[in-house]
Order: C-alpha cells, then sequence, then structure tokens
C-alpha cells in the first residue's frame, strides 16, 4: 500500500487487518485459503468500513467479503450472527 494512502485518513483498526492480510501473504503456499480468522478480521472491518472499500484495500473480492460480513444486499444496514 503506498503512502498516501495511509495518509488518506484510513482507520487503524482497517490498517491492522491489512497488515495481518499482508504478512500471511508473504509466508502462504499460493494454493492456501485464506484462514478464516482473516476472513472474520476482514468481515468485522466490512461491516463499519464498508464492504467495497475493505475489499479493494485487502485485495479481497467484494463478492465473497459481503457473505462473511453479513451484509445484506441492496440494504445499508449490518447484520452480526450470533
Amino acid at each position: 500500500m503506498t503512502t498516501s494512502l495511509w495518509q488518506s485518513g484510513i482507520p487503524l483498526e482497517l490498517r491492522a487487518v491489512y497488515r495481518q492480510f499482508e504478512q500471511w501473504r508473504r509466508i502462504r503456499h499460493p494454493s492456501d485459503r485464506i484462514p478464516d480468522r482473516l476472513w472474520a478480521a476482514a468481515a468485522t472491518v466490512a461491516r463499519t468500513q464498508g464492504v467495497s472499500r475493505t475489499a479493494r484495500l485487502l485485495h479481497l473480492e467484494s463478492q465473497k467479503l459481503k457473505p462473511e460480513s453479513g451484509v445484506i444486499l441492496g440494504d445499508s444496514t449490518a447484520t452480526i450472527s450470533l
């Protein structure tokens, strides 16, 4: 991620998840799936920062992140499963 993106007001929680993804990407095998803990972290951030923005910054497919985050298509509210 470029310095200008870091200086553009990206929330700390999103930066922290970005760093977790980058660390995992450095050590993963190309065929490894994204671990559940990272999907959960991305979903948590997406609920407050938006699916599109989160997916773009974390280099994820927004269509895969939407179900993980509990965001209902066409609805601006988020649901949280307990």
